[in-house]
């Protein structure tokens, strides 16, 4: 999925990404890191899909809701201690801002920010892991802070 970085958007080419996760995911089953990892992956991919599809527009269309949700649900059934929680919570807070984005729901952006703080938060974070969740928290605390013009932000 990590791979998608053409500049010119390639529906074929992320067609074959999610022909190659769903296969994936058949082979994984019921393995718990790795499942986790390649469903919300495929997710991730479904709803990239369908936002490329757009032509750019900002929409969060209903495959795209659908993926977020499932993200969602799936981090909030892991424990802080799984290896993928952290990722997994950072992708459902990605969900949740776009939506909110799309929709200009403040309340989702929330949502996406106490995820984000949630998955800082977690003990023993990687070195290479703390950066990013910290840069994607702060990035959606100014996204709220223009949206809002809250001096709290």
């Amino acid at each position: 999925m990590w791979c998608y970085y053409s500049q010119a958007p390639d529906l074929a080419r992320l067609d074959r990404a999610i022909a190659d996760l769903e296969r994936a995911a058949l082979v994984v089953g019921e393995s718990q890191p790795l499942e986790v990892s390649v469903s919300s992956e495929l997710r991730s991919a479904r709803a990239l899909r369908e936002m490329v599809a757009a032509g750019g527009n900002a929409i969060v269309g209903p495959v795209a809701r659908d993926a977020f949700a499932g993200i969602l649900t799936q981090a909030q059934s892991l424990d802080a201690d799984h290896p993928g929680y952290p990722a997994l919570l950072s992708r459902a807070a990605a969900g949740l801002a776009l939506s909110g984005l799309a929709d200009n729901n403040l309340q989702l952006i929330d949502q996406a920010i106490t995820l984000l703080g949630d998955a800082c938060a977690v003990p023993g974070l990687a070195v290479r892991e703390r950066p990013w969740l910290l840069a994607a928290h702060g990035y959606a605390l100014l996204t709220r802070h223009f949206r809002r013009n809250s001096p709290r932000d």
